[in-house]
């Protein structure tokens, strides 16, 4: 490659530095640590005055997941280790079934191996963001575009709405790298290659992003009746085998509401769908004021981005691969932004698992290649596109005078001024090309980038807790966090859900909280001990903490920053400011013998006997189904916990009869145990808990988690790839055979 030829390199990088750059220079974080603050009571630092008047982005999982589960897994990596279990949520919860990790990822995994989590993660997000806009740059020049049209498109897919909104979370980093690479595989009739770019894209984003490109991908297969498919989908499923496996394991464990946000999104008005079809030109000064809405809706592509989407739709409508992108796009609008359509896609297993509104990604991705295609028509012949442009930015600015926005003037002058200069890119595309590339360009990037750097937070340290001294034995707590300068707080549900994460943050282990899915185990056994579920099945808090069902989860600590009293058995032990830690004499042990065993049969029976409080859980258990156990007969017995991390524990137990050791710890179907090295079943106990029948003697038992999910995937995953390799490996060396350089041609 020539040196003037890697311009669109030398552009994406500079833009990548200047969307993320304060992050590495000024000790700025991509972690929302706005929202840590203001659940902490810290006062909110200034807002930057380029950002002041733009739509702020709360992007709370950034920081009250991410910090956590990169922890565990950084460190895990670090140790040899493949860590997937996280003990500080619900009881324990599986890190897979949080779907912004990506555990499996190889990225992921080489990153978090050389780095600390923290600068894995940003790392990440870098180089994630500046091989989205080259591999979207490479899809156009195969598409026959030229370089700057190809550039263009590379600008669009990297800093529009969507990406903007969702960048930091990393859940559209598989996406955004090899799903241009796998159209690009798929157009040159390479299946095997565009099956191992969508099963890398499958391991490295949210799994419904994941799956909307792969109908896209699908749908443009079989609409250009790509040969090969059949090898394209077995690679995809291959090489994507650890994540689909384990977010199928998610859905079949985990409680889920489908539809539970449809009412946020999607009112009765009609009138919405044309707000949100407004911000596509308009979005940095048309915006919902609903944060939530705000983001799910996020189809921003400016007014120069949206010009050149559509002058390449319609110009390029009899060519059948622009007809194709343009009216599969027209058709996830559709899906997303209208409320009968996306009612009935509700009704669609898998693709119920979160809202239509995700459609809007699939919608840009083909919007950006339909911008490349847009430049060229553009460069052979403006036509009436810069009048289009104009009338447009006529009529923002006459809403603007007549009705203000929400937004200040600064956001219309900015789009104004965006406008004049894709104006000026239309009237000098065909007489001064190279004025008209540094004008369209210019355009592009002064509606799209400022977005990126509204994300740029300080990074200042949280403020810690101050804990209780440590328990000879483990617990758990529930409630939440506020400092001396606070408010006094409102006890809601989200409130003390967004609580416990804190509380998790800091290393203590929580009861509830919120997270991607709750596991349908935790949700029946938290209901049961008078807990409420919301979001979807995502947030799970406690309001009330009288119930025995508490004590039974070995929650030891209550801290409480709001008015009032918990009352009842819980004693104060401290306080900080308006935060005060109550401590329960009453918890059991997290590992316990219990003597005596009930058996719910059926097994969906076990929650209503754990409702019925006619079991004694400090000697008995409730077990699932029909066992057949051996009499329980020991009188002197005690437990010592010999080690307690992540994904094993072990503990010695000494008894002079058969017993059931019940571990407060949460069930999952990947949990295994050994008894003196040699394995013994694990049952579910008491709903969401775990149990093992002992032996009489002294004995050691050890927990590992390695959930079969996981390990299958992974093994079909490398299966693949070792297959892939040699496939590549024979094909090169037939290909080498037929020019006659074999190594045994070139000895004679």
């Amino acid at each position: 490659m020539r040196l003037r030829d890697a311009w669109p390199y030398g552009l994406f990088a500079a833009v990548t530095l200047a969307a993320g750059g304060e992050a590495l220079f000024l000790g700025r974080t991509f972690h929302d640590v706005r929202t840590a603050r203001a659940h902490l009571g810290d006062p909110a630092p200034p807002p930057h005055p380029v950002h002041a008047h733009r739509p702020p982005a709360d992007r709370g999982d950034t920081v009250f997941l991410l910090p956590m589960h990169f922890e565990i897994y950084n460190e895990g990596l670090k140790r040899g280790e493949l860590r997937l279990w996280n003990p500080r949520l619900f009881g324990g919860y599986p890190l897979y079934y949080d779907t912004m990790l990506h555990p499996f990822y190889p990225p992921h995994l080489v990153l978090h191996l050389l780095f600390p989590p923290g600068p894995a993660y940003t790392l990440t997000l870098f180089l994630h963001l500046f091989f989205a806009g080259a591999s979207m740059f490479l899809l156009c020049r195969g598409f026959g575009r030229s370089e700057a049209a190809s550039a263009a498109a590379g600008l669009v897919w990297m800093l529009w709405g969507y990406s903007a909104v969702w960048w930091s979370t990393g859940i559209l980093e598989g996406v955004s790298v090899f799903g241009p690479l796998a159209l690009l595989a798929l157009h040159r009739s390479r299946p095997a290659l565009a099956g191992l770019a969508l099963g890398l894209a499958v391991l490295g984003s949210h799994p419904q992003h994941a799956l909307l490109l792969g109908i896209l991908l699908a749908a443009w297969a079989a609409a250009r009746r790509t040969r090969g498919a059949l090898v394209f989908g077995a690679v995809t499923l291959g090489v994507g085998m650890p994540a689909i496996l384990t977010r199928l394991d998610s859905i079949a464990n985990g409680h889920r509401q489908a539809g539970g946000d449809f009412g946020m999104l999607y009112d009765d008005r009609w009138s919405v769908v044309l707000s949100h079809l407004v911000g596509l030109p308009f979005g940095k000064a048309w915006f919902s004021a609903d944060g939530l809405v705000r983001g799910e809706f996020a189809v921003f592509l400016g007014i120069a981005g949206t010009a050149l989407a559509l002058a390449g739709a319609c110009r390029g409508i009899r060519e059948p691969r622009i007809r194709f992108l343009a009216v599969f796009a027209a058709l996830a609008l559709l899906f997303a932004f209208v409320r009968p359509v996306a009612w009935l896609l509700l009704q669609v297993p898998l693709l119920n698992q979160s809202m239509p509104s995700r459609w809007v990604f699939p919608a840009g991705f083909c919007l950006a290649v339909l911008a490349a295609e847009g430049w060229d028509e553009i460069a052979r012949r403006p036509g009436r596109v810069p009048h289009a442009i104009g009338a447009g930015l006529g009529l923002l600015v006459l809403v603007w005078l007549v009705r203000p926005v929400p937004l200040s003037g600064a956001a219309v002058a900015e789009t104004v001024l965006g406008g004049l200069l894709a104006v000026g890119a239309c009237l000098a595309a065909c007489r001064k090309p190279r004025a008209a590339l540094a004008l369209g360009l210019s355009a592009l990037l002064l509606d799209l980038l400022p977005p990126f750097l509204h994300q740029n937070q300080p990074a200042g340290e949280l403020p810690t807790v101050a804990t209780a001294p440590p328990e000879p034995e483990p617990g758990r707590a529930l409630g939440g966090l506020r400092f001396p300068d606070a408010a006094p707080g409102d006890p809601r549900t989200w409130n003390l859900a967004v609580g416990n994460n804190l509380l998790a943050l800091h290393g203590i282990e929580s009861f509830a909280g919120y997270e991607a899915i709750l596991p349908s185990s935790y949700v029946d056994y938290g209901l049961a001990a008078g807990g409420d579920v919301a979001g979807s099945g995502r947030v799970a808090a406690f309001e009330r903490f009288d119930s025995r069902l508490l004590d039974a989860a070995n929650v030891t600590r209550l801290y409480w920053p709001f008015p009032g009293e918990p009352g009842g058995r819980w004693r104060l032990e401290g306080t900080r400011g308006p935060l005060r830690i109550y401590g329960n004499p009453e918890a059991l042990p997290r590992a316990r013998l219990a003597t005596k065993a009930w058996a719910a049969y059926p097994p969906e029976d076990a929650p209503l006997l754990l409702r019925s409080g006619r079991v004694d859980l400090k000697v008995t258990v409730i077990l699932e189904g029909e066992l057949e156990l051996p009499p329980l007969d020991a009188r002197n017995a005690g437990v010592i916990w010999l080690e307690r991390s992540t994904d094993r524990l072990a503990l010695r137990v000494t008894s002079d009869g058969h017993a059931l050791l019940v571990l407060a710890d949460a069930w999952d179907e990947g949990w295994e145990a050994t008894i003196d090295g040699k394995e013994t079943p694990v049952h579910r106990a008491n709903v969401m808990f775990r149990a093992v029948v002992v032996p009489a003697g002294e004995r050691v038992v050890e927990f590992r988690f390695r959930p079969a999910s996981a390990r299958n995937g992974l093994l079909v995953a490398v299966l693949t790839a070792a297959a892939l390799l040699g496939l590549a490996a024979k094909r090169r060396f037939a290909s080498a055979g037929r020019r006659g350089i074999l190594p045994s041609d070139r000895a004679l």
